[in-house]
């Protein structure tokens, strides 16, 4: 989108001025551009002078911007109160990237309710990757039948981990049909949860998947290692951390630790909670408390705290270190 300067002083007076049209325009251009902050400027000013409507454009743009989500959340909640199209999916997702997922939960719910076909589809993956695969399969299977075949990756998975692998495996078919994102690492998933998949065929199916995705090769390694493929497993899931997936620090400080290499593990923890993993932190409070370093655990779960771990599971790790130092 090229806009010349005459243009671009054009747009301008016309969005200080009110002009939603020319506000959006002019925002995207210079968010195109990597001006993020004078393209939530231009919105800000145009929403002052009477623009309407542009409360959800300026709130996704101050999700992206660093040290901005106080404010993305009072044009999110803005926009969502005024029934901006979209406003309660795009919301939802930011408290969900917030790990607050409770109310991630709450304001996908009410959208979803509300016909937001998208917002299904995002309900249905938080509870996947809450671990409520039940839920996780309606909502999405809801999605599919109202007709957005971006769920099937998904829901196939979500199958998969309820032990339903033909409908799994049907449905992963059905989005590699549609080249939907995600399809080949469904079924590579969906084949290997079955015990009638021979090894090289799951195997392939994972390499196949790869092509610089991280979660792949993070999903791939945990099948080696469940393979007794040790050595692979780790070599996967290193490929997983180079490609900037955060949760292979924990899965490969669990294997480095079962082999006796505790102080690389102990290094993957602290990497994967330096890089936001509340679950590798976690794990690292609990793996200084078996080498009887307490006077370094309470750091680690208020870290834990701090990047979203859940108040039950903060207070077990609370608990073991009350009992180590009575």
């Amino acid at each position: 989108m090229g806009i010349s300067k005459a243009g671009e002083r054009a747009l301008r007076r016309s969005a200080l001025n009110g002009d939603r049209d020319s506000a959006e325009s002019l925002a995207l251009f210079l968010e195109s551009t990597g001006e993020r902050i004078q393209a939530a400027s231009v919105l800000r000013s145009s929403i002052a002078a009477g623009a309407p409507g542009l409360e959800l454009q300026l709130a996704d743009l101050l999700s992206e911007v660093d040290d901005e989500a106080e404010e993305a959340e009072r044009w999110y909640r803005l926009a969502v109160e005024r029934g901006l199209p979209g406003a309660g999916n795009n919301f939802g997702c930011f408290l969900s990237d917030m790990n607050r997922n409770l109310e991630a939960e709450s304001v996908l719910q009410e959208s979803a309710r509300s016909g937001d076909v998208l917002a299904s589809v995002n309900l249905g993956k938080l509870y996947f990757d809450l671990g409520d695969y039940e839920s996780a399969r309606n909502w999405l299977a809801q999605a599919l039948l109202q007709g957005n075949h971006n769920a099937l990756p998904y829901l196939a998975r979500a199958e998969a981990e309820l032990g339903d692998v033909e409908t799994a495996q049907r449905h992963a078919l059905q989005a590699i049909e549609g080249t939907v994102d995600g399809a080949l690492l469904a079924y590579a998933i969906a084949l290997a949860a079955s015990p009638d998949s021979e090894p090289a065929e799951i195997g392939k199916a994972f390499e196949r998947a790869q092509d610089g995705e991280a979660e792949a090769h993070l999903r791939y390694a945990n099948w080696l290692k469940s393979a007794g493929r040790i050595e692979e497993a780790i070599a996967e899931h290193e490929q997983a951390i180079a490609l900037g997936e955060i949760n292979s620090h924990l899965n490969l400080a669990i294997i480095l630790d079962d082999l006796g290499r505790g102080q690389e593990a102990e290094e993957h923890l602290r990497l994967g909670t330096a890089s936001g993993d509340d679950e590798a932190a976690a794990a690292l409070a609990r793996f200084l408390a078996d080498a009887g370093r307490p006077q370094e655990i309470p750091d680690v779960i208020r870290e834990a705290e701090r990047l979203g771990h859940p108040a039950v599971e903060l207070g077990k790790l609370w608990d073991m270190f009350d009992e180590m130092t009575r």
